[in-house]
């Protein structure tokens, strides 16, 4: 048959409410007669094309995103379209539009199935499912909601991570225009940390960037994280080995026997940070590690100074589980002038031998 070309107006004058759920941004209703149209903000309706773009396991894709509730809420979505050409061929038509957002616009291709229905045969078009932009979440592991554009949304159990730490994959269609994501609340020491996530004005194949959904320390976390740490440090010093492990301090090689640790200062500590579900406290203080005497000899003393980080991963109870970066001192020879000392330090990661004036 003859391929044939309509006004978009034609077009326009007969698509059917039917459409899609996920057309819903912009073929929601009947468009004016004028080459640019504003999108409605109401609710849409829904039909047959619905059943056809129905979520599927094997996809791994969920459509918990694509509600009315979520939709109509969202900070910026498709403003205009316009309908830049109609191709129609038998029943079917291909139409190319494009969807404007913030004074740019993308061009999209769409398609079109022809019905006659009633006693009238009357003719409708309804638009086929599109294929739709998707978001990659990495979304802490004890998730069960997602706060998107500020509806609360479950997830599906069978799409929830069972892993103990860290974050976890998750990936959801949506619609052109601005999402905002928030993990779930779990408790006074952290904050949902809100996303936004840019969708381009397409319907067509395009994914996001990894996005990192988690969540900001307050006091109460911050003071809970240095109060594991606390107990951690101390179990640390009751350590009779020179080079205790799991622990931020060493002493020097040349400490082959065993003794005691002290703390000279309170630990002090610089800062504090997180992402997504990674929690870190940098610390500096200085602590003594003195060797046990033996017969007729002088216990040797030996300083080490501490500055070292201390990460914490979240659980999937929403616990904060810290560890220390471990000190890994390689053996250093130095030769200290009379009445200096070596003084074996941690910076950085790596460790820092110097002479120090005794005392």
């Amino acid at each position: 048959m003859a391929r044939a070309a309509l006004s978009s107006s034609a077009v326009r004058s007969s698509w059917s409410s039917r459409s899609s759920s996920h057309s819903r941004c912009c073929f929601s209703a009947a468009a004016p007669g004028a080459d640019r149209h504003p999108v409605p903000a109401g609710r849409a309706r829904r039909g047959r094309g619905d059943r056809a773009r129905a979520p599927r396991p094997s996809d791994g894709v969920l459509d918990i995103a694509l509600t009315d509730e979520v939709l109509t809420a969202a900070p910026e979505r498709i403003e205009s379209f316009s309908i830049d050409q109609v191709n129609i061929e038998g029943d079917s038509a291909e139409v190319i539009a494009s969807l404007m957002r913030d004074d740019y616009a993308l061009e999209t291709t769409l398609h079109l199935e022809r019905h006659r229905e009633g006693l009238l045969r009357r003719e409708t078009w309804e638009l086929q499912p599109v294929t739709l932009p998707v978001l990659n979440l990495e979304i802490p592991v004890g998730s069960e909601q997602l706060m998107i554009n500020g509806q609360m949304v479950e997830i599906p159990a069978e799409h929830r991570s069972d892993e103990a730490f860290g974050l976890s994959s998750l990936m959801l269609h949506a619609l052109p225009g601005t999402i905002e994501i928030r993990a779930q609340e779990i408790g006074d020491h952290l904050i949902p940390s809100p996303e936004l996530v840019n969708a381009p004005p397409v319907l067509g194949s395009w994914a996001s960037p990894p996005t990192q959904i988690g969540y900001e320390l307050t006091g109460a976390g911050t003071d809970q994280l240095l109060s594991a740490l606390d107990a951690s440090f101390e179990e640390c010093l009751r350590s009779s080995s020179p080079r205790p492990a799991g622990c931020p301090f060493a002493a020097p090689q040349e400490a082959t026997g065993s003794g005691t640790w002290e703390l000279d200062d309170a630990l002090e500590v610089l800062d504090t940070w997180g992402e997504g579900s990674i929690y870190s406290v940098r610390m500096i203080g200085t602590v003594t590690f003195t060797l046990d005497a033996a017969d007729g000899i002088e216990p040797q003393v030996h300083e080490v100074e501490i500055d070292s980080s201390a990460f914490a991963m979240l659980d999937r109870d929403g616990n904060l589980t810290p560890q220390w970066h471990s000190h890994d001192l390689d053996t250093v020879t130095l030769d200290c002038a009379e009445g200096e000392s070596a003084v074996t330090g941690w910076s950085g990661g790596e460790s820092e031998v110097t002479c120090e004036a005794a005392g």
